[in-house]
């Protein structure tokens, strides 16, 4: 993925460093740590939230999250293993609604080769980068507003296209070539940074790149085990009607 200027993570927007081939999953929240933390742990009902861990060794069992504040950055990142049943998009755009703020959910997925960046605002989404690494187009289809709702009901799976309500991007902006820089881009014009080069090692949470001076606040979140199996359920649920899982 392409770089932004090795400028300090204060100073950095876009994109800070190269992703890695593994599943990624990363939400930012236009809001204070406290505030981020807070909403995340009600909205997984967590029973145990960590407040300025940076460095400290922790000793729990389950999925846990890091919600994490950037010295000079308004925005809090959210960093956990990459687990579909719980941590998607989707935990943007129910934090954007929760604290009526702007989220951002970005998702690359290593088995279907897809990446997945959604932009919300109060819940609603306002913007979508979608592309399938198999989509042998060229460029990204531009979507109509009824295409957009119809795959914001629906679902965003196959294919490459861009839909923004609040920025005039033009038809056949994104292309193969291009979509790195799109993305960068996408993440430039909400003054963010995506940036999940963190290690959880030991229990302990640090940054890859960086270290605690860089960091205004770091929280752990640990998610609810009931919260994990609801919507497994849910999703197994889901599955069941089609053919072939039957």
């Amino acid at each position: 993925m392409a770089k932004a200027k090795k400028q300090s993570l204060a100073e950095s927007r876009g994109i800070y460093d190269s992703r890695e081939s593994n599943s990624i999953a990363v939400v930012l929240v236009a809001a204070s740590i406290d505030a981020t933390s807070k909403a995340l742990a009600d909205e997984l009902k967590s029973e145990r939230r960590e407040c300025d861990i940076y460095g400290t060794k922790l000793k729990f069992s389950g999925s846990a999250y890091f919600p994490f504040q950037l010295s000079g950055h308004t925005w809090t990142t959210i960093v956990s293993g990459y687990d579909p049943e719980v941590f998607d998009a989707s935990l943007a755009k129910r934090l954007s609604a929760r604290l009526k703020a702007k989220a951002i959910g970005y998702v690359f997925e290593d088995t279907s080769c897809s990446t997945t960046c959604q932009l919300f605002d109060g819940g609603e989404l306002v913007e979508v980068i979608y592309h399938d690494f198999e989509s042998d187009a060229a460029k990204a289809k531009m979507l109509t507003p009824a295409e957009f709702a119809q795959l914001t009901k629906k679902g965003f799976r196959d294919g490459f296209y861009f839909h923004s309500k609040i920025r005039p991007l033009k038809a056949g902006a994104i292309t193969q070539d291009s979509l790195d820089d799109a993305i960068a881009d996408f993440f430039r014009a909400q003054d963010a940074l995506l940036f999940f080069l963190t290690s959880e090692k030991g229990g302990t949470f640090t940054l890859d790149a960086g270290g605690a001076a860089d960091v205004l606040r770091a929280d752990m979140v640990l998610a609810n085990p009931k919260q994990k199996t609801d919507k497994k359920k849910k999703m197994d649920e889901f599955l069941k009607q089609f053919p072939w899982n039957q």
